[in-house]
């Protein structure tokens, strides 16, 4: 099947390697682009540069495809720029599409109408919490890199009502990222810097998990199968994939750490490198749930 998002070449320019890595880090630095507070990500639209995020969604989209079914209507909820509901098209007779965002709801109808499926797709500004449709009403619903968008105290509302709108026999697809991995890469995160602040003469600063926001803002599979259960979901799948090549384990940065500490321009370089690869982690390693009801 065809994605919408097409593999786009990464392209760094950069006259030395501390260059280029700089330039790395903020072609994927979301500190200047997402809003983490009160246990919540947001981002309003997404950025053209975001070349290494498409290339995710490109890969995630293809799997939930596989796995969509068909039937009369489809809801995908957090709709962002309705690359679902243009892929599964021809599956469905109504595509419904939600999201909180008034920017983002302007882009994907935009998106869809150039398309040519503006007139065969609804949008709507709603948060998930706060979705109003009829009970049973929809035949497959997808939550997509969404269910980490919504505050924590409001996810137990939005997952009941995402039940009650599946109709029997109806697929329900969530895909968030996986929390299981933060801890590795904060560790490393704390190695790479200690250097710097020995160096400095300032205080070691180590943390002994992955700090706040990510903690509150992403879930481990026990949680996410608790919420889905209690909302009245019956979990057919789980899985933990990746949708991007990037490294497993950080171990095998430990052992260079103190050579590098010797020389401050390398390992800045480094620093920021491990960056943008900590942020593609995050990104990168998703738990996808197939339920019904």
């Amino acid at each position: 099947m065809r994605a919408v998002h097409e593999a786009l070449p990464v392209v760094i320019a950069g006259r030395s390697p501390s260059e280029r890595a700089r330039r790395i880090s903020e072609e994927f630095n979301y500190r200047n682009r997402c809003q983490a507070s009160q246990g919540r990500l947001w981002m309003e639209s997404y950025p053209p540069s975001h070349r290494l995020y498409l290339n995710m969604l490109r890969h995630r989209n293809e799997r939930v495809c596989a796995l969509a079914g068909s039937g009369r209507r489809l809801l995908d909820v957090g709709c962002g720029l309705g690359d679902m509901l243009y892929l599964l098209r021809d599956r469905f007779e109504t595509r419904v599409g939600m999201d909180p965002s008034a920017d983002m709801v302007q882009q994907c109808r935009r998106n869809l109408e150039q398309r040519g499926l503006g007139e065969r797709a609804t949008i709507v500004q709603a948060p998930a919490e706060e979705m109003d449709v009829p009970p049973r009403s929809f035949d497959t619903i997808v939550m997509l890199d969404t269910y980490e968008h919504i505050h924590l105290d409001k996810r137990a509302e939005a997952l009941q009502r995402a039940r009650r709108a599946l109709a029997p026999g109806g697929r329900f697809i969530l895909v968030t990222p996986s929390w299981a991995r933060l801890h590795a890469w904060a560790l490393v995160d704390n190695l790479l810097t200690l250097p710097r602040q020995l160096r400095s003469g300032a205080g070691v600063r180590l943390w002994g998990t992955t700090p706040k926001p990510y903690t509150e803002i992403f879930c481990s599979k026990r949680t996410l199968l608790r919420d889905l259960r209690r909302a009245g979901f019956a979990v057919q799948r789980f899985e933990r994939v990746s949708f991007y090549p990037a490294p497993e384990r950080p171990g095998f940065l430990a052992p260079h750490l103190h050579r590098l500490s010797q020389r401050p321009r390398l390992h800045g370089a480094l620093e920021r490198t491990f960056l943008t690869l900590q942020q593609l982690r995050v990104l990168n390693q998703k738990m996808l749930a197939l339920c019904s009801v």
